[in-house]
Order: C-alpha cells, then sequence, then structure tokens
C-alpha cells in the first residue's frame, strides 16, 4: 500500500484548526513518527510554485483569493516540511503543477501496476479517482447522489465556491439531480465542446438565457475543464522528487524550537 498526501490541502485542516476534519492525527509529533515507523516511505506532496497559472490561463478567476493573515498557516506549513525533510518521507513539489494533480498522476502509475493507494486529502476532487478500486481517499466527504464519474460535470454546472468556479446562475444541486437522465450526455457534449447538445436540454429560463451567450457556453466548457485531473509527465514529477534525510537530533531540535 503506497500512502499518498495532498499536503497543503490535508494540513490546513489542522492548521485551521477544522473540528469536523479528523481522518487521522495530524499533530507534527505524530506525522513525524508515523513518517518513520511506515513500511514503505510515505509520500507529500505540495502545491508548486505558480500552480494556478496552468488553470488560470483557461479560467482567470480560478482560486482567486485573499491570503491576508494567512502568514502564520504558511509558517505552521514551513514546520511540516521541515520535521519531514529530517524523516524517511518523501516530498514533491513541481513548478507550475497543483499538488492535486501530481498525486493524481502517482496514483494512476502505482495502481498500473496492480498497487493500492490511499490519498490523505479533504478536496471533493479527488473522488473522481474513486473510480479506480486501487484507490482509497481518507478526509474526502461525498457528496450525496454525486457519482465519481461525474465529479467534474458537478462542480461545471453547480459551481464550486472553494475552487471560485460560479457554474450556472440558477442551477444547483436539486436541479442538477432531476438532470440525472442526461448526465452522461451533458458530460460528453462539454468534453466534446458541443453548445448545441447543451442548450437543447430542458433548463429553466435562467439558465437557458445565460448559455445563449457564446461567450458564457466557453466558461461552462472551461469550468468543467478546470475540475478534471491532469496528467503531469513522470520524468518531471522524479526531477522534484526529494527523499528524506532522517535526523533524529534535527527533529528534536525543532520539536524544542516550536514546542511541539
Amino acid at each position: 500500500m503506497i500512502h499518498i498526501y495532498d499536503a497543503n490541502a490535508y494540513l490546513r485542516q489542522d492548521l485551521n484548526r477544522n473540528p469536523g476534519f479528523d481522518p487521522l492525527q495530524t499533530s507534527p509529533r505524530f506525522i513525524y513518527e508515523r513518517a518513520n515507523a511506515a513500511q514503505l516511505p510515505e509520500i507529500w506532496v505540495w502545491d508548486g510554485p505558480r500552480n494556478n497559472e496552468r488553470r488560470r490561463a483557461i479560467f482567470p478567476g480560478y482560486k482567486i483569493r485573499d491570503y491576508t493573515g494567512q502568514e502564520n498557516i504558511f509558517a505552521g506549513l514551513q514546520v511540516y516540511r521541515d520535521l519531514l525533510a529530517v524523516s524517511r518521507a518523501v516530498q514533491i513539489e513541481v513548478p507550475e503543477w497543483e499538488a492535486d494533480d501530481v498525486c493524481a498522476t502517482l496514483a494512476k502509475k502505482y495502481t498500473a501496476a496492480g498497487v493500492p493507494v490511499t490519498i490523505y486529502t479533504n478536496d471533493f476532487d479527488f473522488f473522481q479517482l474513486t473510480l479506480n478500486p486501487l484507490i482509497t481517499l481518507k478526509g474526502v466527504r461525498p457528496k450525496e447522489d454525486i457519482p465519481a464519474r461525474f465529479v467534474s460535470l458537478y462542480k461545471a454546472m453547480c459551481g464550486d465556491s472553494s475552487d471560485k468556479i460560479p457554474g450556472i446562475p440558477g442551477f444547483g444541486d436539486k436541479t442538477f439531480a432531476k438532470f440525472r437522465e442526461v448526465w452522461p450526455v451533458l458530460d460528453e457534449a462539454l468534453r466534446d465542446r458541443d453548445a448545441e447538445v447543451i442548450r437543447s436540454q430542458p433548463f429553466t429560463p435562467k439558465p437557458r438565457l445565460w448559455l445563449a451567450s457564446d461567450e458564457n457556453m466557453d466558461l461552462l466548457f472551461a469550468y468543467h475543464e478546470i475540475t478534471r485531473m491532469l496528467d503531469v509527465p513522470i520524468d518531471l514529477i522524479e526531477q522534484h522528487t526529494k527523499p528524506g534525510q532522517p535526523n533524529v537530533a534535527a527533529a528534536q531540535q525543532l520539536f524544542s524550537r516550536f514546542m511541539l
């Protein structure tokens, strides 16, 4: 079993003190000790520098948010990085790629060889990977009645506030459920950028008016594209893979310095 961590998403839940997120203990000492005790090195994947630019080139509003006041969060993440660097864990940070895509690419690589993978994250996007029976998620709460196959369709049409994807105005969860019989048709039409098929569906007046615009239809195509996992070149991942260098003394210094 390979254990892969979507590091930024997974650890932010602890640093933000999210009371509803508890897939495993996430204290720095616990994570350090678990990394050293693991039979196979754990893989911790971080968002690379400029990681949002690839999807922002498709939809400029993607994940545009204000990080003012987040300094303590970033400092906390650095403590985890430093601890993992002196453990048996492997850390990966690929410039211009999101951790999601790297995690997904690695999971596909290992499962193709018949090796089961567990991914630790709270990101619902990963649910689409569960179509592969060898991939297990820890920390993700599936949305009721949204099959893994249609995660991208759901997010494109209904939106996702965490990723700043607006979705179709006037089109929400209840309406999406009513379209269940045509989910396969809509998903294929979005992949093929077939506006005619999409507009032929029984939308209510507000969504129908919005979809009548070619500019808005292009936005919908963009939403659908950016919610899918992208394949990262394996050689690029390998280039930015850093195995830890176990050092108990260095870890103890960090524990003492930050009173962990």
